[in-house]
């Protein structure tokens, strides 16, 4: 919330003002939204989820304090003669201006991707309902990133992105395998390990199970981790997914004469973007109860 006095919200009125009326003093707001931003805001437009942005007349003139990028979206999307829900207040000075900007946007909290996700549950999102629907049928919890909590994943992007690019079937090949290899730890749901993995089945779907599974329990993942960060020349902290799974491949061809699996630059094919989708319709649909 914005720190306002009782006397600044008594002077205050919420209406409807055109976005052709809203000015922005770059003095101290920032110089220009992303336009990118403004364009996705715009494509998506709804009012009921625009909120209320806060305007100050002053000099005759109404001034944004905040919600710049929301007025230049509904600009793209509507034109100079569409209106938005304003707190408005009466005759702040500009210092008063900048310092309630500045307030606001330094004690702005931006959602999680849990909390994001949460209410992605609550409205029934297709998607959201099936990646919560795979992990709970493996009797897995979704959570916050609070602590080392066993049996939990707090990746929500990770799972997003898995979910998105090769669907459920992979996804949920992906956390059943991780969850066989190393138990209810929370290490074994770790961004890197999700996306690794399931970039390695996108490329192998035809792996073995029982030997990726030794695999794993044989190195750790600390090895694994050490390993793919220094292949991509990062710390283990940075360790990219995609090091990880080349890695991961590297380690199941040792000792194997025959049914080696090809290098890992060979395996990118249309496997990752059209028939792991193909086959995870008919999945995802049962999924959305």
């Amino acid at each position: 919330m914005i720190n306002l006095l009782d006397s600044e919200m008594q002077r205050s009125v919420l209406f409807e003002v055109p976005v052709r009326a809203i000015r922005v003093d770059h003095d101290y707001q920032r110089r220009s939204p992303s336009s990118l931003i403004i364009r996705d805001m715009a494509r998506n437009w709804d009012d009921q989820k625009a909120g209320v942005i806060y305007l100050n007349f002053r000099d005759n003139s109404f001034w944004c304090i905040d919600g710049q990028t929301r007025v230049e979206a509904l600009r793209l999307a509507h034109g100079d003669e569409a209106f938005i829900k304003a707190r408005c207040f009466d005759g702040l000075s500009k210092e008063r201006e900048a310092e309630l900007f500045d307030v606001y946007n330094r004690n702005r909290r931006q959602p999680t991707p849990y909390d994001t996700f949460k209410a992605r549950i609550m409205y029934r999102e297709p998607s959201a309902l099936a990646i919560r629907n795979i992990v709970e049928d493996l009797g897995i919890e979704l959570g916050p990133s609070h602590g080392s909590v066993s049996n939990r994943i707090s990746a929500i992007s990770a799972l997003d992105t898995i979910y998105q690019q090769f669907g459920g079937l992979v996804l949920r090949k992906t956390l059943q395998l991780l969850r066989d290899a190393w138990g209810d730890s929370y290490i074994a749901y770790l961004s890197v390990h999700i996306k690794g993995l399931a970039y390695f089945f996108a490329r192998y779907p035809d792996a073995s199970r029982d030997r990726i599974i030794k695999t794993l329990k044989n190195q750790g993942h600390e090895n694994l981790l050490a390993r793919s960060s220094a292949l991509g020349g990062k710390t283990r902290t940075q360790a990219h997914a995609g090091t990880w799974g080349q890695v991961l491949r590297s380690i199941y061809n040792i000792g194997l004469r025959r049914n080696q699996l090809e290098p890992w630059e060979e395996r990118v094919s249309a496997r990752e973007s059209s028939s792991y989708h193909e086959t995870e319709q008919s999945y995802a649909a049962s999924d959305q109860s």
